[in-house]
Parts: structure tokens; sequence; C-alpha cells
């Protein structure tokens, strides 16, 4: 049976209690509301849900959820930087303070909304509260009705508080890195190196830094390198790609200064891009970033006249449709293309 009880806080605001204590349950229910209507409703639901078997007494938060996601699955999934920041963000967030009784459609809806960020990021974050949600219903059986995740996603994508990244067609041309690279002030990190190796080979930062010597095969006519771990839709595996002449001659400016060293590029990959975003501000020159270094060198592959699985075979892409997002052509190589396919 449920009671109610009106308590008043420092500020003088009314605060209504309400308690339920049954005997099928271990122990008294309660929750405080503003509204008194809110607090019946409340209860009526919760009454309801335990007459129907389908209550929970369970305490876990969904805090600790997260805590236990990434201690528990990190160690065999070695996810990325951009994943783990989500998942903190959600840890230290106010669902994460939220019982999972209490984690409604309603809460993570408001949540979303009060982001105030751009819907590419918010859906990053909905996209692994709803994995964290799964995992805790499958793999350690924990009582949640993953419907309330899923009706509070399609509303959130549909009033557009949720949605894909935007599609960008930054390119870099040679004056523009050239301006760029001249303004990086005092650094150990070959940045010009760097950079003209993301272009030549079309990797990721993450991809290029972990590279190593020992994977490294210049024999004539067979150049390629190792990635090791390479981003896989399902399960990252290691790929051995080609190196164009350009990239192979870069190579060789660290054998020189490599000493010891494990990796050809032994550098911070955060460092190395907050150097980049530092000359690019210095020098003005538009909003280039480093991963617009990839786009790039996509685009470059394409103007050789490679095709798509070629391309592909650098870029370590999966999905041609994923492909195209990277790839941005200029009418005038296109058109060179063209001339030169009439001509041969």
């Amino acid at each position: 049976m449920a009671t109610f009880t009106e308590k008043k806080t420092k500020k003088g605001e009314t605060r209504h209690l309400v308690q339920i204590r049954r005997t099928d349950l271990k122990k008294p229910v309660s929750k405080t509301f503003t509204l008194k209507k809110d607090a019946k409703a409340w209860a009526r639901d919760t009454e309801a849900a335990i007459e129907r078997g389908e209550f929970s007494q369970d305490e876990t938060n969904f805090g600790l959820l997260c805590r236990r996601y990434s201690s528990e699955l990190w160690p065999i999934q070695k996810w990325g930087r951009t994943k783990s920041d989500h998942i903190e963000y959600l840890r230290r967030s106010p669902l994460g303070r939220l019982q999972l009784r209490d984690l409604t459609t309603k809460a993570i809806m408001d949540y979303a909304m009060s982001r105030g960020r751009h819907p590419s990021t918010v859906m990053g974050e909905m996209i692994q509260l709803g994995v964290i949600l799964s995992t805790a219903k499958d793999m350690w059986e924990l009582d949640f009705d993953l419907e309330v995740y899923r009706k509070a996603h399609r509303t959130l994508k549909r009033i557009g508080v949720i949605g894909e990244s935007d599609h960008r067609d930054t390119r870099c041309t040679d004056k523009e890195l050239n301006l760029i690279l001249e303004n990086v002030g005092y650094t150990k990190m070959p940045i010009a190196d760097l950079a003209r190796f993301a272009i030549h080979t079309a990797m990721r930062r993450a991809e290029v830094v972990r590279l190593e010597w020992d994977d490294l095969d210049l024999t004539e006519g067979e150049e390629s390198v190792l990635i090791r771990r390479r981003k896989h839709p399902k399960k990252k595996r290691d790929e051995r790609v080609p190196l164009l002449p350009e990239a192979v001659e870069i190579i060789k400016k660290q054998i020189a200064v490599s000493g010891d060293e494990k990796f050809i590029f032994p550098y911070d990959g955060d460092s190395v891009s907050n150097a980049f975003r530092k000359a690019r501000e210095k020098a003005g020159v538009g909003e280039i970033r480093w991963h617009d270094l990839r786009h790039e060198g996509c685009s470059r592959l394409f103007e050789r006249g490679l095709d798509a699985m070629t391309v592909s075979l650098f870029s370590g892409h999966k999905d041609l449709n994923m492909l195209k997002r990277y790839t941005h052509l200029t009418p005038k190589s296109v058109l060179s293309q063209i001339s030169q396919s009439s001509l041969n």
C-alpha cells in the first residue's frame, strides 16, 4: 500500500514522498516528487508492475554499470578514446546516479535534450547507453526492459536531437599544407613527415603512430607495412597494406633518427594532432583537421585512377559507401582522368 507524506525543504518548498510497503517486497521502496500527481502516478505504475511480477529491487545504478562494463570488457575489446569518453561522460552524468528502475524513457530523453551538443555527439552517447544496457541484461542478467531505451532512441532521432555526423568535403591542397607546416613551432616530432605520410597512406592517426619497424617490408616491388589490430566493423585484425614510393621515402628518413625505437613514428597521437592544430590556427588556414589528411589521401588515390576496391586496401574501409564519404574528387581531376582515358 502506498503512503504519501509532504516534506518541506530548507527553502520552504513542498516535496511529496511516496512509500510502498508490501510483504512481497524485500524492503519498502520510496521516491520523492515535486508534484503530488507525479507521486501518485509513480505509485500506481510501481504497484501495477509489482502485481505483474515485473518490478525489480536491483539497487545497481547506471554509473556502476558503466564502470563494470569498462573494467570487464575493455581488456577484451580494447576500444578507442571516443568510446571511452562517451562511457565516462555517461557515468558522471545525471543518468549515472539513477537506479535501473528509474532509468525511464523520459529520463533518457531529458538527459539527451539537455546536452545541447551536436546530434552526432549525443548519438554516440546514446549508442553506448544502449550497448551497456544490452550487456547488463544479456551478460549479467540484470532486469531491465530494453524497450524503454528503444523508445527514447526512436523519438530522439525523429525530433533531431540525435543524428549522423555531417559529411565533410574539406580538401587540403599542397599550398595550404605547406602554409600550415611553415607555422609549426619547435617540436621534436617531425610534423611535416607525419602529415605527408598521412596523406600518402590515407591511414588513421592511430595507425600511423602504431607502425612497427619489424612489420615493415622494403623489398623492391613489395613495399608494404603491417597495420596491427586495424579498425574493422566486427573485429580488429592485422592487415598488410602497400606503400607508395612517397611514403617509403618518408619512412627511410626516419631510419636515420630512430635508434632502437620499436615504432617508426614513436610519438603520441594527441600531441601530433595538437601541434598540427596550433600550426593551422597560427597560419589562419580554414578548419582543416588532422583527420582531413586521411580524406585528402583517399581523394588523391582516386585521382591516380585507382578503383574503390584498391583504395580500400590502403584506407581500410570495408564498406564502400563509407569510403565514398571520405572521397572528394575535384572537377579538374575527374576531367583530367576522362581526357587521359580518351587519349589511351
